[in-house]
């Protein structure tokens, strides 16, 4: 398995995370190889918040 570690991974991105993520796909799609992305900027508003509820499932 390989990695990518970016800290953000917005909605809307341009520039350096654009690339990383067009550099991976080309990876995947030309060299058969597999990618699991990990961000390091948790946003809990991303996963429910507080509300357990609301948090999508894994």
């Amino acid at each position: 398995m390989n990695y990518v570690i970016t800290s953000t991974l917005p909605n809307q991105f341009g520039g350096r995370t654009k690339s990383l993520l067009d550099r991976t796909k080309k990876l995947v799609q030309q060299a058969d190889m597999s990618f699991t992305i990990v961000t390091t900027n948790y946003n809990p508003v991303l996963h429910g918040g507080d509300d357990p509820s609301k948090r999508p499932n894994d």
